[in-house]
């Protein structure tokens, strides 16, 4: 089994919102691609999400994974 690990700072809030509900919305948000939705927890999800791409052999590379994420939100 394939894995990797991303260590992150932990001194600044990913996205807008700060504790459980408001950041269920905040994902919410995100997972419907409104407007004005947070860039940098839209940056995380399709790095973490396409890495998982590369993983499990569903696309070769990071950009091709990343690009997948993006567009599933785009597209719906």
């Amino acid at each position: 089994m394939r894995t990797c690990c991303y260590i992150t700072e932990m001194n600044n809030p990913i996205g807008f919102c700060i504790g459980n509900a408001i950041e269920i919305e905040e994902s919410l948000d995100l997972m419907k691609y409104k407007v004005g939705h947070s860039k940098d927890l839209e940056e995380l999800v399709c790095e973490q999400g396409g890495r998982l791409l590369v993983l499990t052999n569903k696309v070769q590379t990071i950009e091709e994974g990343r690009e997948m994420i993006r567009e599933t939100f785009k597209n719906g």
